[in-house]
């Protein structure tokens, strides 16, 4: 079983997506068994889930993944920091 070779290697569309999910999934006979998904917020994620709940037939909840959200929250404020230090110096 050779299920995540070639994973997501062309577009990144949400459709893309959605099918080398679905291949994948069926390569590892689990598509019956996904009920969410974590992802990062980009559309393309989203839409990607969107798509692969219509391939799969149901609904699929949706959950942000919680570090990517806290790095980019980090990285923000990092920014804002370094603009403070620049007038400070």
């Amino acid at each position: 079983m050779n299920a995540m070779r070639g994973l997501c290697t062309g577009s990144h569309t949400g459709l893309a997506m959605a099918i080398d999910q679905k291949r994948a999934l069926d390569d590892f006979r689990v598509a019956d068994k996904v009920i969410a998904e974590t992802s990062d917020a980009a559309s393309s994620a989203r839409k990607g889930r969107e798509e692969l709940a219509t391939l799969l037939g149901h609904a699929i909840e949706e959950t942000d993944c919680v570090a990517h959200q806290l790095n980019l929250s980090v990285q923000a404020a990092l920014l804002g920091v370094a603009d403070i230090l620049k007038k400070v110096h």
